[in-house]
């Protein structure tokens, strides 16, 4: 299981200047792990910081994206998160539905037999499981109704920063990180549920669309 990856979320505040914020994320955390305003004369910095990083790009001067197309391939959307993630919820709910019928109708069958007979047969017991409990992922998300999440999820705590100038930055790196907790525990509930696919389920640190742009793997 990949053990690893970073997220650079970068803005053009001005014509002169970019704010990044950087994500980094493992298997047991998910940490903001630094803010920057850059100086657009001194690009290299700017390169330092997205060197084998995913990059989430919001506006962007054509100066700057420019310089970020000479990391196209890591560029991802969170759109695509979002998709891959409320497909394996929806997935492994029905795979949860579809289990729990199978041994209802198996008992059922079982306890159809006579007594006498069923001490000849295999016992079947009606199971009693938890129904899982994974995060309600909305059907769509755009980056910039990102204040507007946060608010209608009730972390409105999570907006406050005393800098204008990186305020469409940080507010969007907490909705990012948001969204990779939900992730996480997505993935701790599906690795609990032996009925997802028969075995135990894989996990991974963040959504499959996102890793294969470092050319990693789940496991």
């Amino acid at each position: 299981m990949q053990q690893y990856a970073s997220i650079a979320i970068v803005k053009s505040i001005s014509e002169d200047a970019t704010a990044v914020e950087v994500i980094s994320v493992t298997p047991d955390s998910c940490d903001l792990a630094g803010a920057w305003i850059l100086e657009n004369s001194e690009p290299d910095k700017l390169i330092q910081i997205l060197v084998d990083r995913l990059i989430i790009k919001m506006q962007l001067t054509e100066l700057v994206s420019k310089r970020l197309g000479l990391y196209q391939e890591y560029e991802v959307e969170i759109e695509d998160f979002i998709a891959e993630a409320r497909k394996d919820a929806i997935s492994a709910e029905h795979s949860y539905s579809t289990f729990m019928k199978k041994n209802e109708e198996e008992y059922l069958a079982y306890m159809a037999i006579k007594p006498a007979e069923r001490k000849m047969l295999p016992q079947v017991k009606k199971k009693q499981l938890i129904e899982p409990n994974f995060y309600a992922w909305p059907a769509e998300f755009h980056i910039r109704d990102s204040e507007k999440f946060l608010v209608s999820e009730n972390k409105i705590g999570l907006l406050s920063n005393n800098d204008n100038q990186m305020s469409d930055v940080l507010i969007t790196s907490r909705v990012i990180k948001y969204f990779i907790d939900r992730w996480r525990q997505d993935e701790i509930e599906r690795s609990n549920r032996l009925y997802v696919d028969g075995q135990s389920a894989n996990v991974s640190i963040l959504p499959l669309c996102w890793l294969e742009k470092l050319g990693l793997k789940t496991q």
